[in-house]
């Protein structure tokens, strides 16, 4: 029997290959995805008609295209090399470390079994199977808490028994659509896994989808066994209203107060101080504890693109200097990380976090 609507197939083609823009993770992810459809659904694909079949890869090709055409190759391997470096310069020195040892020690084979491959596969192993961690999926998150308000995961607490009566059931039931289901569960943290930072709670926010549809179904696999339906419909109603009004409470209430610091709080601030500050100066030096400084100078001083693109840097524009050594000049201004102001300087400026704690000082030698 033919598919009854062929748009279903154009749009998601325009969908799949929009998502590649979506963030880093996809791209990786996706092809696997793509993949895995056609292994499950590969006598299904062939009821579609050879002419559909042909605009869905055009159109996934075409929107894919540009991505690769106009996106700088450097762009895309730095983003990757900056996630992934350290992590596995870390487990090499673990590697190269192991082999001397035994090699000090006369033991052979040393080189086969403390193979840097080896050594490499075990960690993205490792680093696979924490974002299936429980405590990262309901109680705490990862440690980066731009990603989720304190004390909370990815899912809510109510959601951990029917997401492993989900997980039962599809292997019950074995359904293809709902083993396509557990089968995007199992590959989304594989993008994630690469990086030092594990788990990671954007890098693997697919997992997001599946699990949700996971819970749902279960949800309503239960609804629809349940004796006394009204009773189960108003309860989980209560839960889930429940639920949200205490994450909404958590986040307007004191996420922004009492993590203001995940945010970059205090940047903009400081450079509009040092912005009404700086006829006072001959030079501004931010330090490297205030990240990506620049991006925050510019803006806020509203300097002129123009001007920055021709002559300025990320290192340097107007009196501002990031990155740069402090002297011991009063005419010098200094930004920096309130925990980090040196001894024998001046406080000219102190911001502090909506919470009350210090967040940055500017000063100058006195």
């Amino acid at each position: 029997m033919p598919p009854k609507n062929n748009l279903f197939l154009i749009l998601s083609s325009l969908l799949l290959g929009l998502s590649f823009y979506s963030y880093h993770s996809t791209r990786i992810f996706a092809p696997i995805l793509i993949l895995i459809i056609g292994v499950l659904f590969w006598g299904q694909i062939q009821k579609f008609s050879k002419k559909f079949i042909f605009i869905f890869l055009l159109i996934l090709t075409v929107s894919i295209l540009p991505l690769f055409l106009f996106l700088p190759k450097e762009a895309v391997s730095q983003r990757f090399q900056t996630t992934t470096q350290k992590a596995r310069l870390e487990d090499i020195d673990q590697s190269i470390k192991f082999i001397r040892q035994d090699q000090d020690k006369g033991l052979k084979f040393a080189n086969l079994i403390h193979n840097r491959r080896l050594v490499i596969a075990q960690t993205l192993f490792k680093n696979y199977l924490s974002h299936f961690n429980l405590n990262f999926l309901f109680t705490s998150g990862d440690d980066n808490l731009r990603h989720h308000i304190e004390g909370m995961g990815m899912l809510y607490l109510w959601e951990l028994p029917l997401l492993l009566s989900g997980i039962f059931l599809i292997i019950k039931n074995r359904s293809r659509e709902m083993l396509f289901i557990l089968a995007w569960l199992l590959i989304s943290p594989i993008p994630a896994s690469f990086g030092d930072a594990v788990p990671h709670a954007i890098r693997s926010l697919n997992m997001l989808i599946a699990l949700e549809i996971i819970v749902a179904y279960a949800l309503v696999i239960i609804y629809q066994n349940f004796k006394y339906r009204s009773l189960f419909l108003v309860v989980s109603i209560v839960i889930f209203v429940t639920s949200l009004a205490n994450y909404l409470h958590n986040y307007f209430s004191h996420y922004t107060i009492d993590q203001a610091f995940w945010w970059q709080f205090g940047y903009s601030q400081a450079a509009q101080e040092s912005e009404e500050l700086k006829e006072d100066y001959k030079k501004i030096i931010i330090d490297p504890s205030i990240e990506q400084a620049y991006i925050f100078w510019l803006f806020n001083t509203k300097y002129d693109p123009r001007i920055f693109q021709k002559n300025g840097s990320r290192e340097h524009f107007d009196k501002y200097y990031f990155n740069a050594q402090v002297s011991a000049s009063p005419n010098e201004l200094f930004i920096v990380d309130a925990g980090k102001f040196p001894g024998g300087f001046e406080v000219v400026k102190t911001i502090y976090y909506p919470n009350g704690t210090k967040a940055i000082k500017i000063g100058h030698p006195k």
